[in-house]
């Protein structure tokens, strides 16, 4: 049977790994709105945005959210 620190942090591991999955995807479909792959028009500004959301997901949030839940006594 395993521990409650091991449920949690199983959890936010997979918080964690679900953040840059999903930052995946926001890059993947900005880079597809802005190549028009997509069936209808979107303006390249918000196609820029989304993968700079997606960047961040991917890079940014993952070590913002690794900080946050550290247990180590230096933040």
């Amino acid at each position: 049977m395993e521990s409650a620190d091991d449920a949690l942090a199983r959890r936010r591991f997979m918080m964690i790994n679900l953040v840059r999955l999903s930052g995946v995807v926001f890059i993947l479909g900005g880079l597809a709105m802005a190549n028009d792959a997509l069936p209808f028009e979107v303006p390249d500004i918000v196609a820029y945005a989304v993968v700079i959301i997606g960047m961040v997901e991917v890079f940014a949030i993952p070590i913002l959210l690794s900080r946050a839940w550290s247990t180590n006594s230096r933040r």
